[in-house]
């Protein structure tokens, strides 16, 4: 069960989620009605996107889609998780698989069958 957002405290974990893609956020101030979350944002120049949003249901101001919650245990075990699993996918990408050897590609190949067995 989430946790409401009135727990939350300046420096704060939470996840913001947009279009169910979620994204760790930081609590960054409260009013009254709403809280103020920074959302990493490299490319902006302060490094940073500050997003607002409503305490009583966790929904963006002007967006009625993208919502914030204070994670519990399961839910950032779950972000972790898929954020290593996105990094090792982008990370095989890379790899030059003609420089592997015929050895390399068929062990390769064996665990991946195994892989595509288990989820059907």
């Amino acid at each position: 069960m989430p946790r409401p957002l009135e727990e939350a405290k300046e420096g704060d974990e939470v996840l913001y989620f947009t279009h169910n893609n979620p994204r760790p956020g930081i609590v960054h101030r409260f009013t009254k009605s709403m809280i103020f979350i920074r959302i990493n944002a490299p490319g902006l120049k302060l490094g940073y996107s500050e997003r607002r949003f409503y305490l009583k249901n966790g929904c963006e101001v002007g967006d009625r889609w993208n919502r914030v919650s204070l994670p519990t245990i399961q839910e950032k075990r779950k972000y972790q998780e898929a954020v290593k699993h996105h990094n090792l996918v982008k990370k095989l990408r890379a790899v030059d698989w003609r420089k592997l050897t015929t050895e390399t590609l068929e062990g390769i190949e064996r665990i991946a069958d195994c892989e595509e067995n288990k989820i059907k």
